[in-house]
């Protein structure tokens, strides 16, 4: 199943209300199955039948409103009431309600599979380097939410998704053993993304080492490859440019305010998750290593022309009629 991944804001959804057919006559023209949506508006704004999969909300840093560190809390974010914007409230039980209503969402969708991120970072690490949780920490504390709000009898995928921050970047089996064993949602997988492993390895710089990144972790992984059931595909070949990001010994956004620290920290994260396509015949051989049940061209373009493009683009590469 091949789909596009899609939020559902206005602006975003007003790109297809010019195209002839909509949404849905886009999809068939590329030859696209349908979409993984992201809400991040509480009203769909999609056709019900084209959700196929629902990528969850993504906080990057989140730890310390789970641990209740609020002296933390206002160091990277400026005072608590910047943390109820983000979070929609103070504490743990507002990252739970959310995710439970997104659950409830997914099934009143009928969606193929969700996705949620195992990732922490905060705000000043970004350009640090020097983590406060350990990769096992933020295991054992997504096992903790996870088990708080999903804790129905719901058989959709729930697909972990690597990073490169903290948290489950694919290179360690026993946090993948640990986290499987923690979670007791009984219908779980994981969902490798392309990009997000080459930012880890720290250097890929062209297709054919993302390949070679991809089938040393896979290597590694031995038999718990066959958990990974969706591919987010695109093209990052950053190198070193994680370590480069990652010199400064005093954050450089100690001093501005929060909504000048989320923009400093998207411009630089996205120097290295590109979301492009990948633009290279080799991502054949990667989707033949995995043989997914979905993949997701994850791509950020900047209007709907050039998202078009990329699809087309990626479809040629992919040998795709």
């Amino acid at each position: 199943m091949y789909l596009i991944n899609l939020s559902n804001f206005k602006s975003r959804l007003d790109w297809f209300s010019d195209f002839s057919g909509g949404l849905s006559a886009f999809l068939k023209e590329h030859q696209l199955d349908g979409i993984e949506l992201i809400l991040f508006e509480d009203e769909i704004g999609v056709p019900k039948e084209l959700v196929k999969g629902l990528h969850l909300r993504y906080w990057p840093y989140w730890m310390d409103l789970w641990t209740g560190d609020t002296q933390a809390l206002i160091r990277n974010l400026g005072d608590l009431e910047a943390a109820k914007r983000l979070y929609g409230g103070h504490g743990r039980e507002s990252l739970v309600d959310r995710y439970r209503f997104e659950l409830k969402k997914a099934v009143e969708l009928e969606a193929q599979y969700m996705v949620f991120h195992v990732s922490h970072i905060g705000m000043h690490e970004v350009f640090t380097g020097d983590y406060a949780y350990t990769d096992e920490e933020i295991i054992d504390a997504t096992i903790e939410l996870v088990n708080e709000a999903f804790d129905v009898d719901v058989d959709i995928p729930l697909l972990f998704e690597n990073l490169w921050w903290p948290g489950l970047r694919l290179d360690k089996k026993e946090l993948i053993e640990r986290l499987f064993s923690g979670v007791r949602y009984k219908n779980k997988g994981l969902l490798l993304d392309v990009s997000h492993l080459s930012i880890a390895q720290g250097d890929v710089v062209d297709a054919r080492s993302s390949l070679e990144a991809v089938k040393k972790v896979l290597d590694e992984l031995g038999a718990l490859k066959q958990l990974i059931r969706g591919v987010h595909l695109n093209g990052s070949f950053p190198g070193d440019g994680l370590s480069r990001l990652q010199v400064h010994e005093v954050s450089p956004i100690l001093d501005v305010d929060v909504n000048e620290r989320f923009k400093q920290i998207i411009h630089e994260i996205s120097k290295l998750d590109t979301h492009l396509p990948f633009h290279d015949e080799i991502a054949q051989e990667i989707l033949g290593l995995i043989d997914p049940e979905f993949v997701v061209f994850e791509v950020l373009p900047k209007n709907l022309k050039e998202l078009s493009d990329w699809i087309l683009m990626q479809n040629e590469f992919l040998k795709r009629p």
